[in-house]
């Protein structure tokens, strides 16, 4: 223990640094926002050299605190396995044509993850950093509507194992809850009942913090070196814990639940046109973000709900940055226009980036204060959004059956961590996605992280990627050498994209936020870190755009091997 406290009192001395480190990127991010907007005009050369100098300094100064900084207790990169992060391979057969019998079953299941002692004060409102847990608009104060956690299981009866989906109402789900919620499923189930399970995120910022990035950053700051070195948690922390483990049970208990409600019926797949609804704010405008992708499960038997599978995008960002009140914002609106019209509802979040709500057809009531008025906005907005939904989809609709044929498909990445920032944040353990050394440097971190491919019918397959993809790194319409950030093209624009990857006959769409998140995920020619939007200051770095998109190659050539 006395060579611990050394160890502690060195550290102290270093903390010093953080607070210089801490302004200098608060002050440059104030100053990016002003050089967005310069960017559509086009920056001088002189700009980028000024802000890339200020990158360096800044991310120099954090590579130097992350070297001193304890790590938690992480594993050795060479010591790493998929089994041992419990990432599953998926169906060991790739089917193109239904098996003998095969009938498609889906179950559905859905939780509360809002906390049996739920109060005022106690849990932080997960949208935003918080300097002390002490500010007045940390905590939610009250809810206004439930915070769910919705899934469903998929089989085509061929005997290779039901496939799962969860998404949970809030940001994200680090690494580390998926990889518990696996295990907690796979002990209720077992590991030839079910081959694939995917947990993913609404991206709702009004709601519970499901991070833990939200919650007192000074205290994980200053105090996580001396708990580090100590192996203890860290204090004050018992109501994050708390609340990630209810949503750990609260999600396993709706896989479980979705998987003994799976029935015999059909599926029927159809795009709609939701322009009026959704929008770009930024440039290059992704044409294809205004589409909303509809999978609907018909029961054989009729006295059974339905089930709605939507693939779509729109920021969940309906209130005010310092609201305190709990709410699942219009997803849970959409999840009850289609509860009340006999039907289950689950939202898979695409390539969201800078996609929003376009709610100018919304009027709003005379005499509602501003807390009132977004919560008016956001019931219409989701109830609408249901509606039109509705009104496209079902008996006379142009829908497409798809055959019972299944396929799940995943396999690990390693994305290196070449923004200390994020280094930093994991070492302090404001985030847990599971983090490894990857040299003899402590100031090195990797992320084991993994992607995925579910296909249904051998007419839909759905990429399934581990963070907040820019809709310009999916579709590939991002900024030309002319315009981006360090002045060359993005390799993988156009036809080289993403949503070009595709089987033949078969429409691809992507799902964010999905079996892990660490951040946003911007085109590499266009990253700037300080100098853009805030965005950028949590993201991996500058190469992991390029690492996500090598990983799905290498995944969608294995299933083009095994489809032959």
């Amino acid at each position: 223990m006395d060579h611990a406290w050394k160890k502690v009192l060195a550290v102290l001395l270093v903390c010093a640094m953080l607070l210089t480190s801490a302004g200098i990127s608060a002050a440059a991010a104030s100053g990016g926002n002003a050089a967005v907007t310069a960017q559509s005009a086009g920056e001088t050369e002189k700009d980028k050299l000024k802000w890339n100098a200020i990158n360096a300094l800044t991310q120099g100064i954090l590579r130097t605190i992350c070297f001193f900084y304890p790590n938690p207790k992480w594993s050795d990169m060479k010591d790493y396995t998929p089994e041992k992060e419990t990432i599953l391979p998926g169906r060991t057969t790739f089917r193109t044509s239904p098996a003998e019998n095969a009938r498609w079953q889906v179950g559905y299941g859905r939780e509360s993850i809002i906390p049996d002692d739920f109060e005022a004060g106690k849990y932080y409102m997960g949208r935003k950093l918080n300097v002390v847990s002490f500010q007045g608009d940390a905590k939610a104060k009250k809810v206004l509507d439930d915070q769910f956690t919705r899934a469903v299981c998929i089989d085509d009866g061929s005997g290779d194992g039901a496939v799962a989906i969860a998404v949970v109402d809030g940001i994200g789900v680090t690494s580390t809850d998926i990889r518990g919620i696996r295990r907690g499923v796979l002990a209720k189930l077992g590991k030839d009942a079910i081959a694939s399970i995917n947990v993913s995120a609404t991206h709702c910022h009004s709601v519970i913090d499901t991070q833990g990035v939200s919650s007192s950053f000074l205290l994980h700051l200053f105090v996580a070196p001396i708990c580090n070195i100590l192996g203890i948690e860290i204090p004050g922390t018992a109501n994050d814990r708390k609340f990630k483990a209810v949503l750990r049970e609260k999600t396993v208990q709706a896989i479980c639940e979705a998987y003994a409600d799976m029935r015999s019926g059909e599926i029927y797949y159809t795009t709609l046109d939701g322009s009026e609804y959704i929008y770009d704010k930024k440039a290059p405008i992704v044409a294809e973000c205004t589409r909303i992708t509809s999978l609907r499960f018909k029961p054989d038997d009729e006295t059974k709900a339905g089930t709605y599978m939507i693939n779509m995008t729109a920021h969940p960002t309906s209130f005010s940055y310092r609201n305190t009140s709990v709410s699942s914002d219009y997803p849970f609106y959409m999840d009850k226009e289609f509860v009340d019209n006999g039907y289950n509802f689950i939202l898979l979040t695409g390539a969201i980036g800078m996609i929003g709500r376009k709610t100018n057809s919304i009027e709003v009531p005379e005499g509602l204060d501003d807390e009132e008025e977004d919560y008016y906005v956001v019931q219409q907005y989701g109830k609408r959004l249901a509606q039109l939904i509705l009104s496209k989809t079902g008996a006379g609709a142009n829908e497409e059956t798809l055959p019972p044929v299944l396929n799940a498909m995943h396999d690990d990445f390693i994305m290196t961590c070449s923004n200390y920032l994020l280094v930093l944040a994991i070492k302090c353990r404001l985030v847990d996605n599971a983090a490894y050394k990857t040299g003899l440097l402590p100031n090195q971190a990797a992320i084991p992280s993994e992607i995925g491919y579910i296909e249904l019918g051998s007419r839909v397959g759905f990429g399934l990627y581990p963070a907040e993809l820019y809709p310009e790194v999916y579709y590939g319409t991002t900024f030309s050498a002319a315009d981006a950030w360090d002045g060359t093209d993005w390799q993988y624009a156009g036809e080289n994209s993403m949503s070009r990857m595709n089987r033949e006959g078969v429409d691809m769409y992507p799902i964010c936020f999905a079996n892990d998140y660490f951040g946003y995920v911007v085109p590499d020619n266009d990253f700037a870190f300080i100098a853009h939007q805030p965005d950028e200051l949590l993201s991996v770095g500058k190469n992991a755009a390029t690492t996500i998109v090598e990983a799905f190659i290498a995944l969608m050539d294995q299933v083009n091997k095994a489809a032959q």
